[in-house]
């Protein structure tokens, strides 16, 4: 996973993820660990690839209030991983500051 402009959270959790799955989980392929990232990447950020999606059949994603472009371009840094508005469904980067870890007692 890579970044275009900063170490945002969406990418963190990428990383995150991927360093459990080797580590924890035992991932030994390349093709096992993309394909986890890729369901993640699809349960955070459903509207993205709706849009991919509808890009590839020659329709315009704006159309339906989607965007192919990165939340950087998008003002969609700050946003949640997921987020519903009354007519749409959006997805930021989580910003860019350090999540709070949850105390556990």
């Amino acid at each position: 996973m890579s970044t275009c402009c900063c170490k945002c959270n969406l990418s963190r959790s990428v990383w995150g993820l991927s360093a459990y799955l080797i580590t924890e989980k035992r991932y030994s392929t390349t093709d096992q660990l993309q394909k986890s990232i890729l369901q993640w990447l699809h349960f955070i950020r459903p509207g993205y690839y709706v849009a991919s999606t509808l890009k590839k059949e020659g329709e315009t994603p704006r159309v339906f209030g989607l965007s192919t472009q990165s939340s950087c371009y998008t003002n969609h840094c700050d946003l949640p991983f997921y987020s519903k508005t009354e007519y749409l469904q959006r997805g930021g980067c989580g910003g860019m500051e350090d999540l709070i870890q949850v105390p556990t007692n």
